[in-house]
């Protein structure tokens, strides 16, 4: 079995749909954790709940998928 590990962390459900979708075109196994219900009662969620998880033996591949999340003027994560 593979271990799945947190790549990244959100405050909201568009921004993890648009990391997964990085993922998904990069053809790696990924799936969003989330505790807010599905995206039905996003006020309920407190902080970055909302985790994108890959295989760990994809991490690296996976970062650099997800990297342009981090250029300016792009939706990332806030801090």
């Amino acid at each position: 079995m593979e271990k799945e590990i947190v790549l990244k962390t959100f405050i909201n459900r568009y921004a993890a749909e648009i990391a997964k979708g990085l993922l998904d075109e990069k053809g790696i196994v990924n799936m969003i954790s989330d505790e807010d219900v599905g995206g039905f009662r996003p006020g309920m969620i407190i902080g970055d709940t909302i985790k994108l998880i890959v295989n760990e033996e994809d991490l690296e591949k996976a970062k650099e998928a997800i990297k342009i999340l981090e250029e300016p003027g792009s939706i990332r994560k806030q801090e």
